[in-house]
Order: structure tokens, then sequence, then C-alpha cells
């Protein structure tokens, strides 16, 4: 199962820290029926 573009994007903003480096995306997690 790929995750939508939408969801990748989200994702890709979610773990980027404000001094433009990227922490690891673990409190982001794609959930079936939750937004």
């Amino acid at each position: 199962m790929m995750p939508t573009k939408d969801v990748v994007k989200d994702i890709y903003f979610a773990v980027r820290n404000e001094d433009g480096t990227y922490g690891e995306p673990i409190l982001i997690k794609p959930i079936k029926g939750k937004a």
C-alpha cells in the first residue's frame, strides 16, 4: 500500500525542522480512519 501524494507531502513537511534539517518521522504515521 502506497500513501497518497498528499499524505507523503504532509509527512515531508511534518518532519522538517525549523532550521531546515530533517527529523525522523516517528510521531507522524498515517493511520486508517484517523485524520
